[in-house]
């Protein structure tokens, strides 16, 4: 591997979205380290797709964002766009529309526009207030329809939670798991019995955990959300290569890892979709194809989204409506919508309407397939039947998205566990995105400073390692870079380092066993009573007994 005090340590991060992006920002901050992200295509941001057409602003990709991680609004205060930010220009008085009986009702949440809202009958109201005393989920998981029902009832799960989890995730209730997908609600009822009172006292019982009301409100930039990557890129002092694909990740013997372009690297973070890491080649190692071809059949949702732009046109859209979700039970031929003339402040020509259309989704994933004229034929349709719409829009734009939104359904702590597997087991190797812990343009930036944190504490120095005369390294099995130096030194010095990676597989009796050769060979060493140039087969003997894991040389 070389001596690593005498060069900087190479990171390599794949995928230019967010994750990657932030990830590669801060690994930047660190003078130690070189960086390079490599990104397969010309653009940057991911799915991040922000559009200026006809003096319209809209978003292809997500539409908004939030602060609620500690990690992003300190990442939006380095980069300078705190005073960029832009809120939903109606605040409070922003109205959500939900379809009910065929016709766009809104949903009230405070407390006296709840008990007045057409939305819900006084039976699924009467339904809510009863939750605290259902018993609690005895499963290890639900489909959030099956737990939303339990708890909830029926009528709530059909015109409020479907509605919106499908709005964010893009995915069936049927299928996604509320314990991943839900994880703050599962956590209530688990803990408290109850989702409403778990959710309440755990706000009061750990206030910092829960973000100023400033920071969960909706924003964007005063550009667009392209801004975000665009600044993370500029400021970076990462080396961003563009239209680079990583084809190759294969584990060399000297611990580092070769992704095919340029020298060996010490570690690498990646953020790439899963369903790409099926074409990656591995070198024949078979555990890490394994990992990742379980990996790659992680299920995404399929959305498209449909821009269209009207000038000087009379509809019955809310001069405050920030959008209109479709439940699955209404039949629509959309999942939502989203009015950006009253989103954010300045998206829109004076007397324009911008409206966003959403296809696709868990329940309709064939019409996330449709060609542009047949998605425009539809929404004329469904704005024309909702909000009065008959003029044909001045501007048009699409974007499909066939795999959008990584979906945590029934079944995701498979996934889950293949990520920590391959993280301990390839020691050097870390994995960001929003495939882990949040979907949200928030949750894919805190991932990726996540591990570029982690990456950052796994380079640590190696005089931080446990040294004896005889340099015996009790290896720690995500840290194995410290402990790798110059074997031909040490040699020079007559010793020899053996490294032990901790958490080997096998019984216990064949690790005790292990250790106990190890500890006896440097005793042997350490005395002189065994020659300087100990064949290479003694070390390979000592590997033999770790249940076919390297002892990695230092």
């Amino acid at each position: 591997m070389g001596d690593v005090s005498s060069r900087k340590l190479r990171v390599a991060v794949i995928g230019g979205g967010l994750s990657g992006l932030s990830a590669a920002y801060e690994l930047g901050k660190n003078p130690l380290l070189h960086v390079d992200l490599f990104e397969k295509s010309d653009h940057l941001g991911g799915i991040v797709t922000t559009t200026e057409k006809d003096g319209f602003l809209f978003e292809l990709g997500p539409q908004s964002m939030n602060s609620k991680h500690d990690e992003v609004e300190e990442i939006i205060r380095d980069l300078g766009l705190v005073s960029n930010k832009v809120f939903r220009s109606g605040g409070k008085s922003v109205k959500t529309l939900i379809i009910r009986d065929g016709k766009p009702v809104e949903l009230k949440l405070s407390p006296s526009g709840f008990f007045s809202s057409k939305l819900l009958s006084f039976r699924a109201k009467l339904f809510l207030f009863l939750e605290p005393f259902k018993r609690k989920s005895k499963s290890t998981d639900l489909s959030i329809d099956e737990f939303s029902a339990h708890r909830f009832g029926r009528e709530t799960t059909d015109y409020l939670v479907d509605p919106m989890m499908s709005g964010v995730n893009g995915g069936s209730l049927r299928t996604l798991s509320a314990k991943y997908a839900l994880p703050t609600a599962w956590i209530a009822e688990q803990t408290k019995g109850s989702v409403i009172l778990g959710m309440l006292g755990a706000k009061k019982k750990h206030p910092r955990k829960y973000p100023s009301k400033l920071l969960r409100e909706t924003m964007s930039f005063e550009q667009g959300l392209k801004v975000l990557p665009d600044t993370l890129a500029e400021k970076s002092k990462a080396f961003i290569h563009k239209k680079r694909e990583v084809k190759r990740l294969c584990l060399q013997e000297d611990g580092r890892w070769d992704v095919g372009h340029w020298s060996p690297y010490d570690a690498v973070i990646s953020t790439a979709p899963t369903y790409s890491l099926q074409q990656i080649s591995t070198c024949r190692n078979t555990r890490l194809r394994e990992l990742l071809s379980d990996l790659s059949t992680l299920s995404y949702s399929a959305i498209s989204i449909l821009f269209l732009g009207f000038k000087d046109v009379t509809s019955r859209i809310p001069l405050t409506g920030f959008g209109c979700l479709a439940p699955t039970r209404e039949s629509r031929s959309f999942l939502g919508m989203t009015f950006t003339t009253s989103s954010f402040e300045g998206r829109t020509p004076e007397g324009g309407i911008g409206v966003n259309v959403f296809l696709g989704g868990g329940h309709n994933p064939k019409q996330a397939r449709f060609s542009q004229d047949e998605a425009v034929a539809m929404a004329r349709h469904e704005l024309h039947e909702l909000f009065g719409i008959e003029k044909a829009p001045q501007t048009v734009a699409y974007r499909q998205w066939l795999r959008a939104i990584p979906q945590y359904e029934l079944g995701y702590e498979h996934y889950e566990s293949s990520l920590n597997a391959a993280e301990e087991e390839f020691p050097g190797l870390f994995f960001a995105g929003n495939y882990r812990d949040g979907i949200g343009v928030p949750d894919a930036i805190r991932s990726g400073v996540i591990a570029a944190k982690r990456v950052n504490k796994f380079q640590e120095p190696a005089e931080r390692c446990t040294k004896v005369e005889i340099v015996m390294f009790i290896c720690e099995r995500e840290r194995p870079s410290r402990c790798l130096l110059r074997s031909s030194e040490l040699w020079s010095r007559g010793t020899l380092c053996l490294g032990y990676l901790g958490s080997l597989s096998g019984n216990s009796s064949r690790r005790i066993l292990l250790l106990v050769v190890q500890h006896i060979l440097g005793i042997l060493l350490a005395t002189r009573m065994l020659p300087v140039s100990l064949p290479s087969a003694l070390v390979l003997g000592v590997q033999s007994l770790s249940a076919h894991e390297p002892v990695w040389p230092c």
